[in-house]
């Protein structure tokens, strides 16, 4: 296997679509993705205003994600866990962090309903369970919480909280 093709491989499970075109289309796609900066905003503005803005466009951002993703699934790219996988599904994950912070649910069942049975997908795929904290004793969704916080409470000083609040 080229070492090109060995970067897109996470325990022996290849991440990386079957064909070049796929593999540019992807990367396209997901430089098309604003996903993450919308969870930051969203996080840490302190607005209702600016907050229910950022729920606009991130319901609309979830939206289309729903609507690009393979209708085969359980991954965005059909049966195959791929790169886009693994760039989309920790913020999807953490949209769990948005719901206690802020009260954010997608507006749309169905999407709401998708992203529920894509995130219990990617998080029982061999390769994604072996990267995920499972600290003994602790409660993984508390952690995530805790973590994040000092976003919510306005009180992190990252360059991602700073370019959220001004953004």
């Amino acid at each position: 296997m080229p070492l090109r093709a060995c970067l897109f491989c996470l325990h022996a499970t290849c991440v990386r679509p079957a064909q070049p075109i796929y593999v540019t289309l992807q990367h396209a796609w997901l430089h098309s993705q604003c996903t993450c900066a919308e969870f930051y905003r969203l996080l840490v503005r302190k607005s209702e205003d600016d907050r229910a803005a950022s729920k606009a466009v991130l319901d609309k951002e979830l939206q289309h994600l729903v609507e690009s993703a393979d209708n085969e699934g359980p991954y965005l790219d059909g049966k195959q866990l791929t790169l886009a996988d693994c760039a989309v599904f920790p913020f999807l994950l953490r949209l769990a962090v948005l719901e206690h912070y802020r009260g954010y649910k997608p507006s749309s069942p169905g999407v709401a309903e998708w992203v529920s049975r894509y995130v219990a997908a990617v998080s029982a795929h061999p390769a994604v369970s072996a990267t995920m904290v499972h600290a003994e004793g602790k409660d993984y969704h508390a952690e995530l919480l805790k973590s994040y916080e000092r976003y919510a409470d306005g009180t992190a000083g990252s360059m991602m909280a700073r370019n959220a609040a001004r953004d």
